[in-house]
Parts: C-alpha cells; sequence; structure tokens
C-alpha cells in the first residue's frame, strides 16, 4: 500500500510538472529560452549562446499554433517572417534584412486569396501595395 501510495504522489508530482508548462518552447537545439523575453503561454524568445542570434515565436491564444515567427541578428529583425491565421494558413509572409522589411511581402485572407503584395526596399514600400504595417518581430525587437 506504501509502495502505490509514493507511485501516486510521484506520477502526481510529474503531472503537475508537465502541466505548468502548457507549450513547447520550440527553440531551435542551438538556442535556449531567455525567461524574461518570454511571456508563458503566449511566446518565446530563444537566443545563442553569443547573444547574436534569436529566435521568436508567439502562437494563437489558448493554443500550441503559431501565430507568427521571425530571427533576429545582433538584435534586429533578419530573415524570413511568418504569421499564419488560426487555422494555420499563411497570413504574412515577408523578408528582413538588418531590421528593415525588404524584398517580396504576401498578405492573403481567410480563403487563401492574396490580397496585397508589396516590394520594400530598406523597409519603404517601393511598390504594390503595403503589408502588415508593423509586424510582430519589430515590436518585439524594441522590447
Amino acid at each position: 500500500m506504501r509502495k502505490l501510495c509514493c507511485a501516486l504522489v510521484l506520477v502526481s508530482v510529474i503531472g503537475l510538472t508537465a502541466c505548468r508548462r502548457s507549450r513547447p518552447n520550440n527553440c531551435p537545439k542551438d538556442m535556449e529560452e531567455v525567461p524574461a523575453r518570454s511571456e508563458p503561454g503566449k511566446s518565446v524568445y530563444c537566443q545563442s549562446s553569443d547573444k547574436k542570434r534569436a529566435q521568436w515565436i508567439e502562437w494563437h491564444p489558448k493554443t500550441t499554433r503559431p501565430r507568427q515567427s521571425c530571427s533576429y541578428n545582433d538584435g534586429k529583425p533578419t530573415g524570413s517572417f511568418t504569421a499564419w491565421l488560426p487555422d494555420g494558413k499563411p497570413w504574412i509572409q515577408g523578408q528582413y534584412a538588418m531590421g528593415f522589411k525588404t524584398g517580396k511581402w504576401r498578405q492573403w485572407d481567410a480563403s487563401g486569396n492574396l490580397v496585397a503584395e508589396g516590394d520594400y526596399r530598406s523597409g519603404r514600400l517601393v511598390a504594390g501595395a503595403p503589408v502588415a504595417a508593423m509586424a510582430g518581430c519589430e515590436r518585439a525587437a524594441t522590447k
């Protein structure tokens, strides 16, 4: 009986510990979560050991589905940016270079129709329609 009680307590403790982390941290293998920049249940901010590279992921409320994700180099958004609709379909896609939107940015509606496409150079719209006034990456970089 005593062994059964101990086993139940151990299972309960393990279960509670697992429940505290309701979402995976999703950090790339060469990065660690930065708790001060992460928001439990909402987003995770991961950083390389040299603090030069980082990855930020935000989830849709009350789900484990990503809402948006981007990479940083030396604190500036760099590389691909993607935002998804709650059903997992792409909403916005584009690229950053040294903190500025660059190249083609595209935005789709819930049916998958392309609704905006703009060409950016150094953060300025040079052709087409504006896409995503300020992506979450830009806000997260300023924290």
